[in-house]
């Protein structure tokens, strides 16, 4: 059996992580991502990593990592470096980014955004999710409907999953 530090440490070393981390452009920097990363993946639970692994979602979870360290405005990095650093996230060249992966995301959104929009404009489900962009988060769309929010977010990952499932 594998432990957390032994996955990470074959992770670390991996070739889909250095390609993740080509999305920046400034190496030093890129190396400062893959520290904070590894850093806060080394505080989470042995069990935690080790279900990831398991489920082979443990990548997935660390390239949304690395993207949201780095373009995150509240990110560890930014934070450290200071406001006036964020410019230093330059994307790398297209030719290094796996580029089918982004266009079969960018053609499930467009398929979603279809969906969406062929939903009536009366549609509940549809005026609740409108609303909730409106509004910017379910806590501020609850006192203005005087619905509890934990109902609300329950109404709109509902009606997510149904644009999913149509797609």
């Amino acid at each position: 059996m594998q432990t957390k530090n032994k996955i990470l440490a074959e992770i670390y070393t991996s070739k889909e992580l250095h390609t993740c981390l080509l999305l920046v452009k400034n190496e030093s920097i890129r190396e400062d991502i893959k520290q904070e990363i590894f850093l806060t993946l080394l505080q989470k639970q042995e069990d935690f990593i080790i279900e990831l692994q398991n489920k082979g979602k443990l990548k997935a979870y660390i390239s949304s990592c690395i993207f949201n360290e780095a373009y995150s405005p509240r990110s560890t990095l930014r934070k450290k470096l200071g406001k006036e650093s964020v410019l230093f996230i330059d994307a790398a060249p297209l030719e290094k980014i796996l580029i089918d992966e982004i266009i079969e995301a960018n053609k499930e959104h467009d398929k979603a955004i279809e969906v969406f929009l062929s939903i009536p404009k009366n549609n509940i489900y549809k005026q609740i999710f409108l609303s909730l962009c409106k509004y910017g988060s379910y806590r501020k769309l609850s006192k203005a409907m005087d619905i509890p929010h934990t109902t609300l977010r329950d109404i709109v990952e509902n009606f997510k999953k149904q644009i999913k499932s149509s797609i």
